[in-house]
């Protein structure tokens, strides 16, 4: 209902190009040898939890996000989008902890879009 917010997401990922499904095993290899690997999977990682984000958060109406305590099944929702989407390519996110809504604010400004702040970290097994 018109009413826009600031999200922060962390996010924890590890990155095993063995992983990867055999026809995206080659292009993730590639990744894993790219001296911009870090930015190359944030790109990866960031756009895939921006697109569940921007899809879930579209389900409710502004007080819903605002005062119905849903963070917990907004974040199993994209942490489940993330699972199905970036385990293909080496990307696993499967610990229960790998989604964290950090900050949902409302937006004091004008502007016409929810915006996300990624931050993204890296664990071994």
């Amino acid at each position: 209902n018109g009413c826009k917010f600031f999200v922060t997401l962390d996010i924890q990922y590890r990155f095993d190009p063995n992983h990867a499904n055999r026809e995206y095993q080659v292009e993730m290899v590639g990744v894993a040898l790219n001296q911009t690997i870090e930015y190359e999977l944030h790109k990866i990682v960031s756009h895939a939890a921006c697109y569940s984000l921007h899809n879930e958060t579209n389900l409710y109406d502004s007080n819903e996000l605002y005062y119905g305590r849903i963070q917990d099944r907004i974040e199993q929702r994209i942490r489940q989008h993330l699972h199905q989407s970036l385990t293909p390519l080496g990307i696993l996110t499967n610990r229960p902890d790998s989604v964290f809504i950090e900050a949902f604010t409302p937006q004091t400004d004008l502007s016409y879009t929810t915006k996300s702040d990624v931050h993204l970290k890296s664990y071994q097994n």
